[in-house]
């Protein structure tokens, strides 16, 4: 049986819980050689490392008291949800749409966009933000402009 191809936690977490999110974290980065769990009947279960990246970055995310998702990378998102994920307002998504900058494809009247589309989108974007402001931190330096 598959799992389902969206999880999202949106549960709150009190104070304690998120404390208990971040020693998790911090367990298993500490860890040395490969994660295990225990079942309730003490067999261990090996944890593949993949999947204990995944869970100290939940953890991570959970102990700062974020909400996560998590998606299959093949996922088809709405323009709200591709909006949301990348903080702009859905009237801009749909420019970036029509203009080409993220591929689409429409199910009748209504646009739907590939999940790994809004991340490789995300990444170029960040990636030229990153360059820019590298530049002009350049350019502020060669005007004696501090920083």
């Amino acid at each position: 049986m598959k799992a389902s191809a969206h999880l999202e936690l949106h549960s709150t977490l009190s104070d304690d819980e998120r404390r208990l999110a971040r020693e998790v974290s911090q367990l298993i980065r500490r860890s040395e050689g490969p994660l295990k769990l225990s079942g309730t009947d003490g067999k261990e279960f090996p944890v593949p490392e993949g999947l204990s990246k995944v869970l100290a970055q939940a953890a991570d995310l959970m102990g700062e008291g974020s909400t996560i998702a998590i998606f299959e990378h093949q996922t088809e998102l709405t323009p709200r949800q591709a909006a949301e994920l990348l903080n702009i307002s859905r009237p801009y998504l749909v420019t970036l749409l029509d203009r080409g900058d993220i591929p689409f494809r429409r199910v009748g009247t209504h646009r739907r966009v590939q999940l790994s589309d809004v991340l490789e989108y995300k990444q170029r974007r960040d990636r030229e933000r990153d360059d820019h402001l590298r530049r002009l931190s350049e350019l502020g330096r060669e005007f004696g402009i501090p920083e």
